[in-house]
C-alpha cells in the first residue's frame, strides 16, 4: 500500500494534494505545512477528513487510521459523525 514514503514526504516542497492511495492524502499548503486528509465516499456524498498533521501524524500513524476509518465506513457509519458527536458527549460530561 502506499506511494508516499517519508523520505519523499520530507522532500515535497510545492504545495498541492499528494496521493498515498485508498483516499489517504498529503495536502501541502503555500507555507509548507502538511496535512494528512481522507477522502472517502458515504450515502453518495465525498467527504474529506482531517488526520493530523505531519510530522505529528506519520506516515504510518495516517495509514492506520485510514485502516479504522476504511472499518467504520464498512459498518455503513460515517466516522467524521461519530467524531462530532464524541465531542458533544465529551462536553456534557
Amino acid at each position: 500500500m502506499g506511494s508516499l514514503t517519508a523520505k519523499k514526504i520530507d522532500k515535497i516542497e510545492e504545495s498541492g494534494i499528494y496521493s498515498d492511495g485508498n483516499g489517504l492524502r498529503l495536502r501541502v499548503d503555500k507555507n509548507k505545512n502538511k496535512y494528512w486528509v481522507l477522502r472517502y465516499s458515504i450515502f453518495g456524498k465525498s467527504k474529506d477528513m482531517g488526520l493530523g498533521k505531519y510530522p505529528i501524524v506519520t506516515l504510518n500513524d495516517a495509514r492506520q487510521k485510514l485502516v479504522n476509518a476504511k472499518k467504520i465506513i464498512h459498518d455503513g457509519k460515517d466516522p467524521i459523525q461519530l467524531k462530532k458527536e464524541k465531542q458533544i458527549e465529551l462536553k456534557r460530561n
